[in-house]
């Protein structure tokens, strides 16, 4: 096969093999080989005993946690619990629609931001020149060059001081994906930790004029690159609708007596099937199905939707209601995760903000009593209440245009106007909503 896509494309039709004496297998070196012949035997009675089980090139996984010898079968589930104290890093993933240094200046857009302890903002519209200094943090930007765009794109990276020694930034490829590393030192199960901040834009964006790209081929060989060197995580917005289809491959099975018996020659392992992903967005787009087959050649797989309250929508825009926004990882790296949410929409963006908690090492004052919560107000969409005193004190605006402008992105399910209420009447006058 000339790439990686083209040997993906003719894998996935390996299911209309069946019932023949034909198969499709990947050929793998003869140490990794040699590995997977190793492994089998104890793939299959794992699989016996009724453990989730998957066999990614030489590394098998059972119930999440990597194979490392008979000797450890029994203990491997109690690393994180036993061997290590855990603690968590509370991230937070967020499309903000541009105006970083404006809504950074709304002390509710800033507290709720510096909740968590890494932030990763994308579509921040960030000039050249762009410099911040944030107490108790340390902050990474990523400009999209001007001298290609006008505006769009930008990408803000902040880590709270305690994890700062953990965390550099090790790539920027084209403006627009930038990969995070997170030390061992600060991982439950001592393997480097790389994390893909995406913003992948919309196929008509002007960004691939200036940007002789193709995204979605440079990150699965990004993937295949750091997935070697340790646990890999994408987040961001893809701008791709998957619906619930399945991002593995269906039906790439064998009898397992079949398997068994050729297993000495015959090298193959099939896609672990997962449970269908939940989701509130039954469409899908191109970008959703590159997202699928992505998933299906480098063996992640989307975590929205089978953790937490993951399967609300992630972006409303002027045709409606959608899911964009992932969090993409590895099935051995989800014990990893201690919880997944989407939150609600708020004023400062068409996006949602994705909630991750990511189980680490515990290091010194990683508590999260260093946040002021009683400082914090939750930021909710802006609901009409008739008693409320009045318009100004509710949005802190003046003009129509203003308030066009703080009401047009909620989420159309959580905005109520009455007939008698001053916004719905004086737009009505002046066709702004």
């Amino acid at each position: 096969m000339t790439t990686v896509k083209v040997r993906e494309k003719v894998r996935s039709q390996s299911y209309r093999l069946r019932n023949t004496r034909y198969s499709i297998q990947e050929q793998y070196p003869k140490p990794i080989s040699d590995r997977r012949k190793e492994l089998q035997p104890i793939m299959h009675e794992a699989r016996r005993r009724g453990d989730h089980v998957t066999l990614v090139k030489d590394k098998l996984y059972i119930n999440g946690s990597l194979y490392s010898g008979a000797e450890n079968d029994e203990n491997d589930d109690d690393v994180i619990e036993n061997d290590i104290q855990p603690s968590i890093i509370k991230l937070i993933s967020w499309n903000i629609n541009g105006g970083f240094l404006i809504k950074f200046s709304d002390t509710n857009f800033r507290n709720f931001i510096l909740e968590h302890d890494l932030i990763t903002l994308t579509e921040c519209w960030l000039d050249n020149d762009f410099t911040i200094d944030i107490p108790d943090f340390t902050t990474f930007y990523f400009p999209r060059r001007k001298t290609r765009c006008i505006q769009g794109g930008g990408t803000i990276i902040i880590v709270r001081n305690i994890f700062a020694k953990f965390v550099s930034i090790v790539q920027n490829y084209a403006d627009t994906i930038i990969w995070i590393k997170l030390d061992r030192a600060l991982s439950c199960d001592d393997q480097d930790m790389y994390i893909a901040c995406v913003y992948l834009p919309p196929s008509n964006s002007n960004y691939f004029k200036h940007y002789d790209v193709d995204l979605f081929f440079d990150i699965e060989n990004q993937i295949q690159y750091y997935s070697s060197l340790g646990k890999i995580i994408l987040t961001g917005d893809f701008n791709a609708r998957t619906s619930n289809l399945p991002d593995y491959i269906e039906s790439d099975q064998l009898h397992g007596g079949l398997t068994r018996f050729l297993s000495a020659v015959f090298d193959y392992c099939s896609d672990e099937s997962l449970e269908l992903r939940k989701t509130s967005d039954l469409n899908t787009n191109d970008y959703g199905y590159k997202l699928l087959s992505l998933c299906r050649s480098s063996g992640l797989r989307i975590l929205n939707g089978r953790v937490g309250d993951s399967s609300e929508f992630t972006f409303a825009g002027g045709r409606g209601l959608s899911v964009i926004d992932y969090l993409i990882l590895a099935p051995d790296a989800f014990r990893l995760i201690s919880d997944f949410r989407i939150d609600d929409f708020n004023v400062y963006s068409d996006h949602a903000p994705l909630l991750i908690s990511l189980i680490c090492r515990s290091h010194q004052q990683n508590d999260h009593d260093h946040v002021n919560a009683g400082n914090f107000e939750k930021i909710r969409c802006l609901k009409w209440d008739a008693d409320s005193a009045n318009l100004a004190d509710i949005v802190k605006v003046t003009s129509l245009s203003a308030i066009a402008g703080k009401i047009r992105i909620c989420s159309v399910k959580k905005i109520h106007l009455s007939d008698n209420c001053p916004v719905k009447n004086k737009t009505k006058e002046k066709n702004m909503l």
